[in-house]
């Protein structure tokens, strides 16, 4: 099983919108069990992914309190991607590889996608400390790049006590990896758009996916039926952008496995 963390500190940038078409073409295009988990309190990815939720299961302030034990019985099924639920409340976490720990569990998935609010609270640092690799979508505005220091700084953050953790367990003196990468979302082909880009391909170090996701209204309208992009518009710009995505990170998350 993968776990993919989709954050950045900054809003607006389109993680929810990503998270719920990544989970989705995994499962229909690629046919593969995945599970969906919202740690955002404005909930938009339980939300898109709920088809009639039944009868009520633990949330993830629930799970979060219950240090993640028995995630199986917080699984809701989905049409294509199962999910648990977000909440409109805070969830605090009890240690930072309580989620890590708790998602071995959950066996019967080959991917976990997990969404995160444009935060650096506890739970989205248990999020990227349980993450196989981190997804961070980026716009092309003027305070990317700045955005793109803390972004780098905090994930290293996890990933120096994710490392400490390890060596606790096994005892060993080896590097601990998060492995990261940037995706370009709601590109119109500007003018200043065009010269971000650029500095940020040509001046900054930063890892980075071949492919930027094309600026469209189908996304808003395939958002409003709960519906992937792919499915919505197959022949879209943005929907072939969204399949070549999702081609590149199962590259990253696959070539170990």
């Amino acid at each position: 099983m993968k776990t993919i963390t989709v954050w950045n500190r900054k809003g607006g940038v389109g993680k929810t919108t990503l998270s719920f078409n990544l989970a989705s073409c995994l499962a229909t295009e690629h046919q593969k069990k995945v599970l969906g988990i919202d740690l955002d309190e404005q909930m938009n990815f339980s939300l898109m992914l709920e088809k009639g939720t039944g009868r009520t299961k633990a949330d993830i302030v629930k799970l979060a309190k219950d240090n993640f034990k028995d995630m199986k019985k917080a699984v809701y099924k989905g049409k294509n991607v199962d999910y648990i639920r977000g909440s409109h409340a805070k969830a605090y976490v009890q240690t930072i590889n309580g989620l890590y720990e708790g998602l071995k569990s959950l066996t019967d998935y080959d991917y976990v996608i997990i969404d995160c609010p444009a935060s650096f609270s506890h739970i989205v640092q248990s999020a990227i400390y349980a993450a196989d690799f981190v997804l961070v979508p980026i716009g092309l505005d003027a305070f990317s790049k700045d955005n793109l220091n803390l972004v780098s700084t905090s994930i290293e953050s996890v990933r120096q006590a994710k490392e400490l953790n390890e060596m606790k367990v096994d005892e060993e003196d080896f590097m601990v990896d998060i492995p990261w990468s940037i995706v370009v979302n709601r590109v119109a082909n500007r003018k200043n758009q065009k010269e971000t880009f650029t500095d940020l391909v040509y001046k900054h170090d930063y890892p980075m996916l071949d492919i930027c996701i094309s600026e469209t209204t189908t996304v808003a309208t395939a958002n409003s039926m709960k519906k992937p992009v792919y499915l919505h518009r197959s022949h879209a710009t943005v929907a072939q952008d969204i399949r070549d995505m999702v081609d590149l990170i199962r590259e990253e998350v696959e070539e170990d496995a």
